[in-house]
């Protein structure tokens, strides 16, 4: 490896350093709420995906890490190992995270079977073309002994598929969000509701508004960087921030929204959410338990 590929790497190591701090920083920060609305909850679907979704990043962020700043060689095989594992595995936390949005949906849609199955069949299909592509990766992999194990391969297109799947899905559920909320503004009064809004309405789409726009600016910054980076070392630098902004902010959904839903209950802040969350009836509509 010359120095300039060299200073490449370090450029993506360090991009890889500051947003695994980020993500130690934000544990941190949301320690106290995470064992009040998560660790002291009861055990359902939703905590296992949180906990999931928090503490795995920090397995392939950590090793995408570690690749970029050990100069050892390693053998062809171990770096095709390495390089799959971490592949899929972010892919997996990703997806992840792109189910908590989908359980969010499905609870202001009042916990719709025909939105369920069609998420079904939806995560079924995302997750069988992610599947392909990732195959597709690991056959097209190798790496000669003696060089980078996270040498990236500027003719492997496996990130298309990916990213265009994940933002496909992303734009689907704001969608639905901005649909349901157009459509509670017709059947409530909408300048009432704008006046005397419920707090755990609006964070509910607030929050799944705004963590779109934020994954779409990463997204669209990633691929930029791909297309426009000619130097494989430097093509995956936005790998480790989309990765770790989809942990931090499917997280912040969570708890944020418990959060308010022990406020409306009239738990103090201090206090663990002992029942289910449930939104206001609306003129007819059922009301919608999380």
């Amino acid at each position: 490896m010359n120095n300039h590929d060299l200073e490449n790497f370090q450029i993506v190591a360090y991009v890889r350093a500051a947003f695994l701090c980020l993500l130690v920083y934000d544990t941190l920060l949301q320690a106290s709420q995470e064992h009040l609305h998560i660790w002291k909850s009861r055990w359902s679907v939703v905590k296992c995906l949180y906990l999931w979704t928090r503490y795995a990043a920090y397995v392939d962020t950590s090793l995408g890490l570690f690749l970029r700043v050990d100069s050892t060689p390693l053998p062809s095989l171990t770096c095709d190992k390495i390089s799959i594992f971490n592949t899929v595995f972010g892919a997996v936390g990703i997806t992840i995270a792109e189910v908590i949005l989908m359980i969010r949906t499905y609870a202001l849609y009042g916990r719709s079977k025909k939105l369920l199955a069609f998420f079904v069949i939806l995560f079924l299909s995302i997750g069988g073309v992610n599947l392909w592509a990732v195959l597709g990766y690991s056959e097209a992999t190798a790496f000669e002994s003696g060089n980078s194990c996270d040498s990236n391969d500027p003719g492997n297109k496996t990130w298309i598929v990916c990213y265009t799947s994940f933002l496909a899905v992303e734009t689907i559920i704001v969608s639905l969000t901005l649909r349901k909320a157009c459509k509670i503004l017709v059947l409530a009064d909408g300048l009432d509701f704008l006046r005397h809004p419920s707090k755990l309405v609006a964070t509910f789409y607030r929050d799944g508004i705004f963590f779109y726009l934020a994954i779409l600016s990463i997204f669209i910054i990633d691929v930029v960087l791909k297309v426009a980076i000619a130097r494989p070392a430097l093509q995956d630098i936005g790998d480790s921030p989309l990765r770790v902004l989809h942990s931090i902010l499917a997280c912040r959904l969570v708890i944020h929204v418990r959060h308010i839903a022990a406020e409306e209950d009239g738990y103090p802040s201090t206090g663990s959410v002992k029942s289910p969350i449930m939104f206001a009836k609306i003129k007819g509509e059922s009301p919608t338990i999380v």
